[in-house]
């Protein structure tokens, strides 16, 4: 295996090279802000077994077990070892292991370091993960969806900046956010950017489809100021309409959006988010989040994502039964395959900042609504 940059002539690099384009983003940090990047990775994949059944080859995950368990390595021990084994023989430092949410599906944390260094590790990682799973007679997929009725794999990215050895990130008690002048221009950069970075953190094309109309509106400000309109007990609440009125809003083109619906997915689930419409293919920049079982939306609605944390924020808004808080988005707080969005709810009462987590259904990717109750 070769890592190579990409050059017009003998020691002339690209100037789309990535490799060379990485390198001069780092030395302007250095140069002109003393700053170093550190980059952590932690790789989620499923392991599969090969069946015969009926002359052909089919695929399955490796166990049944549940997320942390200690049953999952059973039968995966033998492969661990020697993942473990090899990556320690090349330098690279694991600092856990476990098993993921999803049947058959595990995760690898690699060490923190310096950020040239972390993407090498990680290239060499996910090649060791598929040749051991082979010699193993199983594959190994890092695919963000290996299946529709399972959940997605990741490759988290956990990134700061260091000066003179010391984490920059890191406020004074009195700091607004929690995060240095420093850390706060450094995610207004990756907020500035997000559309450019969807290109390679969600590459799927309907996951890019509609994460770039729904985290575009949020970054254009288009939510800022916005109110959910309606908050139904036992039914669902609704926003994104700038109107205010329900009538409202429009997609990033300036279109009405087709509607994408997949027979995988329902709404069979309390915090299922969907796009709002007003008929079939009309959909725009309203959405909605799922109090309960809602079977009778099936087919109407585009489902593009879930609840995965946060049930007693939902709770909370549920008990108030009324148009429901002003939307503004604020900032992006990270990004890897999974991306997270900061969205802040000022409500004409409390200043009680509370979180709900939405996971996409194209690909695993995450996004963090923080509400003030």
């Amino acid at each position: 295996m070769t890592l190579a940059d990409m050059c017009i002539e003998p020691g002339k690099p690209w100037e789309y090279c990535p490799r060379e384009v990485f390198r001069k983003v780092v030395k302007i940090l250095k140069d002109e802000f003393d700053l170093v990047v550190n980059v952590g990775f932690e790789i989620e994949f499923y392991l599969l077994k090969s069946v015969i059944r009926n002359g052909k080859e089919e695929w399955f995950p490796i166990d049944k077990t549940s997320y942390c368990s200690t049953q999952a390595f059973e039968v995966a021990s033998s492969i661990f070892e020697d993942i473990i084994t090899y990556l320690e023989t090349l330098n690279i430092t694991v600092e856990q292991v476990h098993a993921e949410t999803g049947k058959g599906q595990y995760e690898v944390v690699l060490g923190y370091t310096e950020a040239s260094t972390a993407i090498i590790s990680l290239i060499y990682a996910r090649e060791v993960i598929k040749s051991v799973a082979r010699q193993h007679g199983m594959m190994a997929t890092f695919v963000p969806k290996y299946a529709e009725d399972e959940d997605g794999s990741g490759s988290h990215v956990h990134i700061s900046l260091s000066r003179n050895g010391e984490n920059v990130f890191m406020a004074s008690g009195d700091s607004k956010y929690g995060m240095s002048k420093i850390g706060e221009s450094f995610m207004a950069g990756v907020f500035n950017h997000l559309p450019a970075i969807l290109a390679f953190t969600a590459t799927h094309p309907l996951s890019a489809f509609w994460l770039q109309n729904f985290l575009a509106l949020c970054s254009s400000d288009y939510y800022d100021g916005t109110i959910f309109h309606r908050n139904i007990k036992g039914f669902m609440i609704q926003g994104g309409d700038p109107t205010g009125t329900g009538k409202g809003g429009t997609s990033i083109w300036g279109k009405k959006l087709n509607d994408e619906i997949r027979e995988s997915l329902k709404h069979n689930a309390r915090g299922i988010l969907s796009m709002a419409n007003s008929g079939p293919n009309t959909n725009g920049s309203q959405f909605f989040i799922t109090y309960a079982k809602q079977p009778h939306l099936n087919g109407l609605y585009t489902i593009f994502g879930k609840v995965i944390h946060g049930f007693e924020v939902l709770d909370l808004m549920e008990k108030v039964c009324s148009p429901l808080c002003h939307l503004e988005c604020e900032s992006y707080l990270s990004f890897s395959s999974s991306l997270c969005a900061l969205v802040i709810l000022g409500s004409y009462s409390a200043r009680l900042i509370k979180q709900i987590d939405i996971e996409f259904t194209a690909v695993h990717s995450v996004f963090s609504i923080y509400f003030a109750l």
